[in-house]
């Protein structure tokens, strides 16, 4: 919920094969995502797999949490 709301999106609503910053995430909101996910999962998420995010990837994601 947290994500989402940075987000500004339902993550569910969108397929697959967007990447997030496709869907208008700017590499701030990335970073406050990532930020938030490597609190949780307690590993660092590179720049590079955050850029390639989507959707989909982000949920299972946040499943782990």
């Amino acid at each position: 919920e947290k994500i989402e709301k940075i987000a500004n999106l339902k993550l569910a609503d969108f397929k697959d094969d967007y990447k997030l910053t496709q869907l208008g995430l700017d590499s701030i909101k990335l970073a406050e995502i990532a930020s938030i996910l490597e609190d949780e999962l307690d590993r660092e998420l590179t720049f590079k797999e955050m850029m390639e995010m989507t959707p989909m990837k982000l949920l299972k994601l946040i499943e782990q949490i």
